[in-house]
């Protein structure tokens, strides 16, 4: 039989998150469950992390993220052992958080993890490490000090973290919990981004991170809703911003518009401006002015 452990159990329930560190509960070495998220980061040491028969083992500077019901056991393999661990309710986060791409992991690790299709250990790289430690610290003090709810830093910091998780996931497997239907939608978001974006620095790995779906997924999902690759299409937009500018802007220099649509050197603006159009940026001017 598990156990439930409510949020309301724990001291500062009532706030919509609380945070720990080096607490050995013994209700978490039974089999046990949350009606929170929890978020568990080992800062030192090691500990096992049982769903059943099944047991992984997590070393400093890796984490696991629990959505609500989802039954665990966890052990310290040391008494030096140092894990921080956070629990929150959704109820904690703002409106714009909850449009959010890691607002959507959150959900989509809710209704998917009995499924197999979510990994729940993740392995962040050294400065997303650094980053979860230091948040969690953050939040040990914030809940320390007495402030009105909407003066809290804590549910910044807490979608912070999810954020990095989030981050972690896609950049760490190809799983992809989403329905078809959430992937047409964030792929809309992506394409209307790329638009109004396009002169900036854009790439699949900027991309993948800001609307939370992983590498692969967008640039083939890219590919199949525009019939082009996300390079080709932002080279055709930036090329078909050139000529407008080219038409309107008689006596703009050509090495000025291809910086204002996004390109830092000449050469790479002339040679995809041939490449798309057939002639050079001065002989489409000629044209234009005929």
């Amino acid at each position: 039989m598990s156990l439930l452990i409510s949020l309301t159990e724990l001291s500062a329930g009532s706030a919509g998150y609380y945070v720990y560190a080096n607490t050995r509960r013994s209700t978490s070495r039974l089999p046990h469950y949350h009606d929170y998220f929890q978020i568990s980061y080992v800062a030192k040491g090691a500990l096992q992390h049982r769903q059943g028969t099944d047991c992984a083992r997590l070393q400093a500077g890796e984490a696991f993220i629990i959505p609500p019901g989802f039954v665990h056991q966890v052990q310290p393999e040391h008494p030096a052992t140092l894990q921080y661990n956070l629990a929150f309710s959704e109820e904690l986060f703002s409106s714009d958080f909850l449009q959010s791409g890691a607002f959507r992991f959150l959900q989509e690790l809710r209704s998917h993890y009995d499924s197999g299709a979510v990994q729940l250990q993740l392995r962040p790289v050294q400065w997303q490490s650094e980053i979860l430690e230091m948040l969690m610290q953050c939040l040990l003090r914030q809940q320390t000090v007495p402030c009105a709810p909407e003066l809290s830093a804590a549910p910044g910091l807490v979608g912070s973290i999810v954020s990095i998780l989030a981050q972690c996931y896609y950049d760490s497997t190809e799983s992809q919990p989403w329905s078809s239907r959430d992937n047409l939608h964030m792929l809309r978001r992506c394409v209307a981004y790329v638009d109004a974006h396009f002169t900036e620095d854009l790439s699949p790995d900027s991309l993948s991170r800001q609307f939370a779906i992983s590498r692969s997924v967008l640039c083939s999902a890219f590919h199949q809703r525009t019939g082009l690759s996300l390079h080709r299409y932002i080279s055709q937009k930036r090329i078909q911003q050139a000529q407008l500018l080219i038409r309107t802007q008689e006596n703009m220099p050509l090495s000025e518009i291809a910086a204002q649509v996004g390109y830092e050197d000449s050469s790479t603006f002339y040679r995809n401006f041939r490449k798309l159009t057939g002639i050079s940026p001065a002989q489409y001017r000629k044209l234009c002015a005929k």
